[in-house]
Formats: C-alpha cells, sequence, structure tokens
C-alpha cells in the first residue's frame, strides 16, 4: 500500500515537473496561458499560479496546457512556430534536468554499494592468506569502496605489468595486508577477474524466477551464475541477456544444475533480491556531477535498447523487479530520476504526445486543427518509429 501511494505521488511530481517546463517557457516568450491542468479526470484541486488557472485531477498520467483563443490563431497561422518548437521540448527537457538533479542528490547523500567483503578465497587469494569475511580496504595505496573498484585496481596494476599488490585488509577489526600474486592475463570483466584470482564476494543478487517461457525453468527457481560467473549487479545480468545463448546456474530446493537459455526468444520474469553488507560512498562536487551525468546517459541507453528492441520485434521485453530490503534516501532518489527519463518515453511515442506534436509541426501539417491530417500523421509518425528501430535493432 506504501509502495502504491509513493508511485501515486511520485507520477504527480513527474507530471507537475514536466508541465512546469512547457509553462516556464511560455511565460518567457509571454504566452498566452488560459489554463493547466495536472493530470486527468475529476478535479482534486483547483488555484492560480502566477495569474494562471491549475486543476489538479484524479489520475495522474498526462497533463494539459490550454492557450487563449488568440494563440492558438497565431499557432495556425505559423507565427510562432519557434515558439512552439522551443515550449514542445522544454518538457522532456525538464525530465532530463530533473533526473541529473536527483541523481546528484544521492551522490551526495551517499550511494549504497556492496562492502568489498570475501564471501570464499581459494587459489591466488587462499595463497595470499585471505580468508571468509576478510574486508578488503586497500589495493596499492587505493581505497576500494566496493567489489567494482576491487576490480578496477587490479585490472590497472596488470595493464601496467605489476606482479603482485599490497593488499589491506580488515580480520576481526584488526588491519592486516597482504602481497596479492597476479595472474599474467586476465579478462577486465569484473567478476571474471575476481574468479581467476580465487575470491568469492559475500554477496550476491539472487534471481528468483516468478514466470518463465523456458519450461526447463520452474516458478521459484534461484538463478545463481550465469555462463559461470556469478551474478554480481543487476548490469551483469542486462549486459548477459544481450548474448544469443546464456546458460544459467540453478538452483531449486537441494540440488543445483545448468539450463540453456535463448534470451531474444524466451521471456523470463525474476524478482532481485539482494543477500550482503552495503556500504555508503560518497562523491564531492565535481565527482558527483560527473557520476550524474553518466547516470543519466548509461539509464537512457538501456531504455532506449529497451525501446528499440521492443518496437524492432528482435527481442522480448524481460520484466524485471528489483526487492532494496530497506528504503535508503539514495534508493529514492535515483528511482525518481530513473521515473524521470521513464516518462519521456510515452511524452515521445505516443499520439498527441510532445515528439508526435514537434513532427506534425515541423511539417506544418497543423494536426491539432485539422482533422483529416490527424489519422495520416498517426501512422506516419508510428511508420517512421517502426522503420528507425528495425534498422537500429537489426544492425
Amino acid at each position: 500500500m506504501n509502495f502504491l501511494l509513493f508511485l501515486y505521488l511520485s507520477l504527480f511530481f513527474l507530471v507537475i515537473i514536466h508541465e512546469l517546463g512547457h509553462f516556464i517557457v511560455t511565460r518567457i516568450f509571454r504566452i498566452s496561458i488560459e489554463r493547466v491542468d495536472i493530470g486527468i479526470g475529476f478535479p482534486l484541486l483547483r488555484f492560480y499560479f502566477f495569474g494562471t488557472r491549475v486543476a489538479v485531477r484524479l489520475i495522474p498520467l498526462k497533463g494539459k496546457i490550454l492557450f487563449s483563443s488568440s494563440e492558438n490563431n497565431h499557432f495556425i497561422e505559423g507565427k510562432k512556430y519557434y515558439q512552439g518548437y522551443a515550449m514542445l521540448l522544454a518538457g522532456i527537457a525538464s525530465s532530463f534536468i530533473l533526473a541529473f538533479v536527483l541523481f546528484f542528490a544521492a551522490a551526495q547523500v551517499g550511494i549504497s554499494v556492496e562492502k568489498p567483503i570475501i564471501g570464499q578465497a581459494s587459489g591466488l587469494a587462499k595463497h595470499a592468506d585471505l580468508q571468509s569475511n576478510d574486508q578488503l580496504i586497500k589495493i596499492n595505496g587505493k581505497n576500494v569502496h566496493n567489489w567494482q573498484e576491487v576490480s578496477n585496481a587490479i585490472n590497472y596494476s596488470i595493464i601496467q605489468n605489476v606482479a603482485a599488490v599490497r593488499v589491506y585488509f580488515l580480520r576481526k577489526n584488526a588491519l592486516l595486508k597482504t602481497t596479492l600474486i597476479l595472474p599474467e592475463s586476465t579478462s577486465m570483466k569484473s567478476g571474471a577477474i575476481l574468479k581467476e584470482i580465487g575470491i568469492k564476494s559475500s554477496y550476491q543478487y539472487q534471481l528468483h524466477v516468478i514466470s518463465s517461457e523456458n519450461k526447463k525453468l520452474q516458478t521459484g527457481d534461484i538463478i545463481s551464475h550465469v555462463n559461470g560467473f556469478p551474478v554480481t549487479s543487476v548490469k551483469f545480468w542486462v549486459e548477459s541477456l544481450k548474448q544469443r545463448k546464456v546458460t544459467l546456474h540453478v538452483k531449486r530446493g537441494q540440488w543445483g544444475k545448468n539450463i540453456d537459455m535463448f534470451p531474444k526468444n524466451e521471456v523470463i520474469g525474476i524478482t532481485i533480491k539482494f543477500r550482503g553488507v552495503k556500504n555508503k560512498k560518497y562523491y564531492p562536487l565535481l565527482t558527483g556531477l560527473k557520476f550524474a551525468f553518466n547516470e543519466v546517459l548509461q539509464t537512457s541507453s538501456y531504455l532506449y535498447e529497451i525501446v528499440i528492441g521492443f518496437l524492432s520485434f528482435s527481442s522480448k521485453i524481460k520484466f524485471q523487479f528489483y526487492e532494496p530490503g530497506n528504503l535508503t534516501i539514495d534508493y529514492i532518489l535515483r528511482l525518481l530520476a530513473i521515473m524521470c527519463l521513464i516518462h519521456i518515453i510515452p511524452n515521445i511515442l505516443l499520439p498527441r504526445s510532445d515528439g508526435w506534436v514537434f513532427v506534425s509541426s515541423i511539417l506544418k501539417t497543423q494536426m491539432l486543427y485539422n482533422q483529416k491530417m490527424e489519422k495520416f500523421i498517426a501512422y506516419l509518425w508510428y511508420f517512421i518509429l517502426t522503420l528507425c528501430s528495425t534498422i537500429l535493432g537489426l544492425s
């Protein structure tokens, strides 16, 4: 119930920010607005904002700005098309800006990361006297806060042709150090380098199957490894799904076995649960800005790949659900940022959306006022999207 309330209020928040972007541009160009609607359906609240009537409605799925009749005439006559372009793009831009701000805020309050605590040591790691429950602190003088930083530090040393690294670690609150001999050549992937050294982390992302088109998988199965590597992050799972064929190690009750899966032909529904100890990583101002920028780019890239794959019919949607356990402030901020970027998708693809109106405005077909051209623009818009996505999806 709390999550549903959070989702309901979050949708209102996203629509308000989106419409606020439109509103700011209209104020800059001094365009006369008759009314702003936040949501659709029964009005819950009415008030005036900078002299403009605002109505907050029951269902927060979309918003609308109604111009005065004189402004509509200007748009019809083509006198203010450049202002219309700016106003349409302002809504989408505001969602990108808000996502960036939320990611930056999450970086300032501290990002929850997995502590580099060893679950099991073997091979080179065991030879270096590393044991279970040891927490890695430094590698060659560089502080490490999570397993990704551990992998980066080791890979950097290998690139520099370093034969061994000095490792500082905590064991029962005592700070110890050891020398870890590195393999001569290794993979740059984070899961692979740890496996070659003989380190198994104490945390794990457990993938609980809730539905599957693969008959060998059953509801309740737990996926622990993909292609022989432990699932160490959600990103690792998403990247694995891009392959034509993957081998999943599945646990069911007391037994476990390997099952082949073809991601492009089979949909699997999973719940991702975290098992392990988390730590807080804080980012300085400039590093936080870089983190926020990269998160916006990476999240937008993932969403783009999902949309392209769906429209091009080159792959099926993979349903994923993440259960974080305890909701933290950084998780909520990042969730809102991701929702901002997701909110952009319908504002580009759906009929009468900003993207649709933007294309029709460029073509000067006056879609909003010419009923005969509306269906034509709809088919043309979807044809362009499908054609582009098919080309990109097959490339």
